[in-house]
Protein backbone atom coordinates (compact mmCIF):
# COMPACT_ATOMS: atom_id res chain seq x y z
CA UNK A 1 0.00 0.00 0.00
CA UNK A 2 1.35 3.22 -0.97
CA UNK A 3 1.97 6.07 1.50
CA UNK A 4 -0.27 9.27 0.38
CA UNK A 5 1.45 12.12 -0.78
CA UNK A 6 2.79 14.83 1.57
CA UNK A 7 0.43 18.18 0.75
CA UNK A 8 2.84 19.88 -0.48
CA UNK A 9 3.72 17.52 -3.21
CA UNK A 10 -0.08 17.66 -4.30
CA UNK A 11 -0.26 21.54 -4.09
CA UNK A 12 2.84 22.01 -6.47
CA UNK A 13 1.34 19.24 -9.41
CA UNK A 14 -2.11 20.73 -9.02
CA UNK A 15 -0.41 23.63 -9.31
CA UNK A 16 1.90 23.22 -11.97
CA UNK A 17 -1.36 21.03 -14.03
CA UNK A 18 -3.28 24.49 -13.90
CA UNK A 19 -0.49 26.15 -15.12
CA UNK A 20 0.15 23.26 -17.98
CA UNK A 21 -3.64 23.83 -18.99
CA UNK A 22 -3.12 27.56 -19.07
CA UNK A 23 -0.32 27.43 -21.31
CA UNK A 24 -1.95 24.25 -23.60
CA UNK A 25 -5.28 26.51 -24.08
CA UNK A 26 -2.83 29.76 -24.64
CA UNK A 27 -5.31 31.84 -22.74
CA UNK A 28 -4.69 35.89 -21.91
CA UNK A 29 -6.02 37.85 -19.08
CA UNK A 30 -7.04 41.31 -20.34
CA UNK A 31 -6.26 42.74 -16.92
CA UNK A 32 -2.78 44.32 -16.89
CA UNK A 33 -2.82 44.35 -13.18
CA UNK A 34 -3.41 40.55 -12.86
CA UNK A 35 -1.28 39.99 -15.77
CA UNK A 36 1.55 41.65 -13.59
CA UNK A 37 0.60 39.97 -10.35
CA UNK A 38 0.98 36.48 -12.38
CA UNK A 39 4.38 37.42 -13.32
CA UNK A 40 5.50 38.87 -10.00
CA UNK A 41 4.34 35.18 -8.57
CA UNK A 42 6.22 33.03 -11.27
CA UNK A 43 9.22 35.19 -10.79
CA UNK A 44 9.29 34.20 -7.48
CA UNK A 45 8.82 31.33 -7.63
CA UNK A 46 11.62 30.38 -9.92
CA UNK A 47 14.35 32.79 -8.00
CA UNK A 48 13.73 30.20 -5.01
CA UNK A 49 16.37 27.80 -4.69
CA UNK A 50 14.39 25.52 -3.63
CA UNK A 51 12.25 24.93 -6.63
CA UNK A 52 15.31 24.95 -9.42
CA UNK A 53 18.52 25.04 -7.72
CA UNK A 54 18.58 22.97 -5.01
CA UNK A 55 16.89 20.01 -6.50
CA UNK A 56 19.62 19.72 -9.64
CA UNK A 57 22.47 19.99 -6.97
CA UNK A 58 21.09 17.55 -4.86
CA UNK A 59 20.07 14.51 -8.32
CA UNK A 60 23.49 15.64 -9.76
CA UNK A 61 25.84 14.62 -6.57
CA UNK A 62 27.06 17.94 -6.27
CA UNK A 63 25.33 18.55 -2.66
CA UNK A 64 28.29 18.73 -0.45
CA UNK A 65 31.45 21.25 -0.39
CA UNK A 66 33.69 21.49 -2.14
CA UNK A 67 31.11 20.53 -4.56
CA UNK A 68 28.90 23.37 -4.37
CA UNK A 69 31.17 26.06 -3.94
CA UNK A 70 32.42 25.23 -7.42
CA UNK A 71 28.82 25.98 -8.59
CA UNK A 72 29.34 29.36 -9.09
CA UNK A 73 27.66 32.04 -11.85
CA UNK A 74 29.71 33.27 -15.00
CA UNK A 75 29.46 36.87 -14.34
CA UNK A 76 31.22 37.56 -17.63
CA UNK A 77 31.22 36.32 -20.98
CA UNK A 78 28.44 34.66 -23.26
CA UNK A 79 27.05 32.70 -20.77
CA UNK A 80 26.59 35.14 -18.18
CA UNK A 81 22.87 36.33 -17.41
CA UNK A 82 21.95 40.07 -17.71
CA UNK A 83 22.31 41.83 -14.68
CA UNK A 84 19.38 44.34 -12.44
CA UNK A 85 21.18 47.33 -13.84
CA UNK A 86 20.99 46.09 -17.36
CA UNK A 87 17.08 45.03 -17.00
CA UNK A 88 16.08 47.88 -15.50
CA UNK A 89 17.19 50.33 -18.35
CA UNK A 90 14.55 48.46 -20.89
CA UNK A 91 11.53 49.45 -21.69
CA UNK A 92 8.70 47.66 -20.34
CA UNK A 93 8.21 45.66 -24.00
CA UNK A 94 12.08 44.98 -23.75
CA UNK A 95 12.36 43.80 -20.64
CA UNK A 96 9.46 40.92 -21.55
CA UNK A 97 10.94 40.22 -24.48
CA UNK A 98 14.57 39.57 -22.52
CA UNK A 99 12.83 37.51 -20.04
CA UNK A 100 10.83 35.26 -22.65
CA UNK A 101 14.00 34.76 -24.63
CA UNK A 102 16.44 33.87 -21.70
CA UNK A 103 13.72 31.64 -20.13
CA UNK A 104 13.68 29.87 -23.10
CA UNK A 105 17.60 28.76 -23.12
CA UNK A 106 16.39 27.56 -19.34
CA UNK A 107 13.50 25.54 -21.10
CA UNK A 108 15.31 24.04 -23.85
CA UNK A 109 18.02 22.60 -21.48
CA UNK A 110 15.88 21.42 -18.89
CA UNK A 111 14.07 19.70 -21.66
CA UNK A 112 17.37 18.39 -22.69
CA UNK A 113 18.08 16.64 -19.45
CA UNK A 114 14.73 15.01 -19.10
CA UNK A 115 15.73 13.03 -22.21
CA UNK A 116 19.12 12.02 -20.64
CA UNK A 117 18.63 11.34 -17.17
CA UNK A 118 15.38 11.47 -14.35
CA UNK A 119 14.39 14.76 -13.62
CA UNK A 120 13.49 15.45 -9.23
CA UNK A 121 9.59 16.08 -8.84
CA UNK A 122 10.65 19.62 -8.38
CA UNK A 123 12.36 20.48 -11.87
CA UNK A 124 9.34 18.82 -13.49
CA UNK A 125 7.21 21.31 -11.52
CA UNK A 126 9.31 24.06 -12.59
CA UNK A 127 9.36 23.26 -16.58
CA UNK A 128 5.37 23.35 -16.11
CA UNK A 129 6.11 27.26 -14.34
CA UNK A 130 8.63 27.90 -17.59
CA UNK A 131 5.65 27.57 -19.73
CA UNK A 132 3.10 29.37 -17.75
CA UNK A 133 5.52 32.03 -17.20
CA UNK A 134 5.86 32.15 -21.35
CA UNK A 135 2.12 32.59 -22.02
CA UNK A 136 2.03 35.25 -19.45
CA UNK A 137 4.95 36.97 -20.91
CA UNK A 138 3.53 37.04 -24.65
CA UNK A 139 0.03 38.18 -23.26
CA UNK A 140 1.51 41.29 -21.53
CA UNK A 141 3.72 42.18 -25.08
CA UNK A 142 0.69 41.66 -26.97
CA UNK A 143 -1.41 44.01 -23.90
CA UNK A 144 1.44 46.62 -24.30
CA UNK A 145 1.64 46.63 -28.02
CA UNK A 146 -2.07 47.49 -28.37
CA UNK A 147 -1.93 50.46 -25.65
CA UNK A 148 0.90 51.34 -27.83
CA UNK A 149 0.85 50.38 -31.33
CA UNK A 150 3.16 53.09 -32.91
CA UNK A 151 5.98 52.42 -31.20
CA UNK A 152 9.44 51.29 -32.40
CA UNK A 153 10.44 47.48 -31.78
CA UNK A 154 12.27 47.91 -28.42
CA UNK A 155 15.71 46.95 -27.56
CA UNK A 156 16.32 43.37 -26.08
CA UNK A 157 19.44 41.80 -24.26
CA UNK A 158 20.62 38.61 -25.89
CA UNK A 159 20.37 35.44 -23.49
CA UNK A 160 22.82 33.84 -22.19
CA UNK A 161 24.42 30.74 -24.71
CA UNK A 162 24.04 27.63 -23.44
CA UNK A 163 27.02 25.79 -21.57
CA UNK A 164 28.95 23.68 -24.88
CA UNK A 165 29.19 20.63 -23.96
CA UNK A 166 32.17 18.95 -22.78
CA UNK A 167 34.38 15.82 -22.34
CA UNK A 168 33.62 14.91 -18.81
CA UNK A 169 30.49 14.29 -16.92
CA UNK A 170 31.19 16.03 -13.97
CA UNK A 171 32.03 18.86 -15.61
CA UNK A 172 28.81 18.72 -17.73
CA UNK A 173 27.05 18.46 -14.40
CA UNK A 174 29.12 22.00 -12.92
CA UNK A 175 27.81 23.96 -15.98
CA UNK A 176 24.26 23.40 -15.77
CA UNK A 177 24.72 24.46 -11.90
CA UNK A 178 26.34 27.67 -13.01
CA UNK A 179 23.64 27.91 -15.66
CA UNK A 180 20.63 27.35 -13.06
CA UNK A 181 22.18 29.88 -10.46
CA UNK A 182 22.58 32.51 -13.06
CA UNK A 183 18.94 32.26 -14.05
CA UNK A 184 17.83 31.96 -10.69
CA UNK A 185 19.93 35.07 -9.68
CA UNK A 186 17.97 36.44 -12.79
CA UNK A 187 15.19 35.72 -12.18
CA UNK A 188 15.33 37.79 -8.78
CA UNK A 189 16.77 40.82 -10.96
CA UNK A 190 13.63 40.67 -12.67
CA UNK A 191 11.11 40.57 -9.64
CA UNK A 192 12.86 43.89 -8.54
CA UNK A 193 12.25 45.36 -11.77
CA UNK A 194 8.75 44.13 -12.29
CA UNK A 195 7.58 45.13 -8.48
CA UNK A 196 8.58 48.74 -9.34
CA UNK A 197 6.12 49.05 -12.27
CA UNK A 198 2.77 49.48 -10.10
CA UNK A 199 4.75 51.44 -7.95
CA UNK A 200 5.94 53.85 -10.39
CA UNK A 201 2.53 54.21 -11.73
CA UNK A 202 0.85 55.08 -8.59
CA UNK A 203 3.92 57.91 -7.36
CA UNK A 204 3.06 59.47 -10.44
CA UNK A 205 -0.74 60.03 -9.83
CA UNK A 206 -0.64 60.51 -6.07
CA UNK A 207 2.47 63.03 -7.03
CA UNK A 208 -0.05 64.40 -9.15
CA UNK A 209 -2.72 64.80 -6.89
CA UNK A 210 -0.37 65.79 -4.02
CA UNK A 211 0.50 68.76 -6.35
CA UNK A 212 -3.07 69.67 -6.94
CA UNK A 213 -3.87 69.67 -3.66
CA UNK A 214 -1.01 71.94 -2.76
CA UNK A 215 -2.28 74.52 -5.57
CA UNK A 216 -5.52 74.18 -4.05
CA UNK A 217 -4.82 74.83 -0.75
CA UNK A 218 -2.16 77.82 -1.47
CA UNK A 219 -4.88 79.55 -3.21
CA UNK A 220 -7.01 79.75 -0.30
CA UNK A 221 -4.26 81.00 1.99
CA UNK A 222 -2.78 83.12 -0.26
CA UNK A 223 -3.08 86.69 1.10
CA UNK A 224 -4.39 89.75 -1.66
CA UNK A 225 -1.92 91.10 -3.81
CA UNK A 226 -2.40 94.78 -3.61
CA UNK A 227 -0.50 98.45 -1.90
CA UNK A 228 -1.13 98.32 2.14
CA UNK A 229 -0.76 101.16 3.59
CA UNK A 230 0.88 102.00 6.95
CA UNK A 231 0.13 103.94 10.02
CA UNK A 232 2.59 106.55 10.41
CA UNK A 233 2.90 107.75 14.34
CA UNK A 234 1.14 111.45 14.97
CA UNK A 235 4.91 112.54 16.33
CA UNK A 236 6.12 111.74 13.26
CA UNK A 237 3.24 113.53 11.37
CA UNK A 238 3.68 116.55 13.16
CA UNK A 239 7.24 117.07 13.04
CA UNK A 240 6.33 116.87 9.03
CA UNK A 241 4.14 119.82 9.19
Amino acid sequence: MRAPLPWRSLFSVGLGLLLLITTVRCTCLSSYSQLLSQLQNQATYLQNPENLLKPYVISRGLGEPPLNESCKEHLEGPGAFPSEEALSTLSRRGLLMTVSATSDRVLSRLEAWKNRFSLPEQLQTAILYLKGLKNNLSCMIGLLKASEPTQASPRTLPPPSLPSPTQGIFQDRLDGCRFLRGYQRFMHSVHQVLSQWGDSRSRRQSSSHQGQGKQAHGSRIRPSVGRVRTARPRAQLRSQS
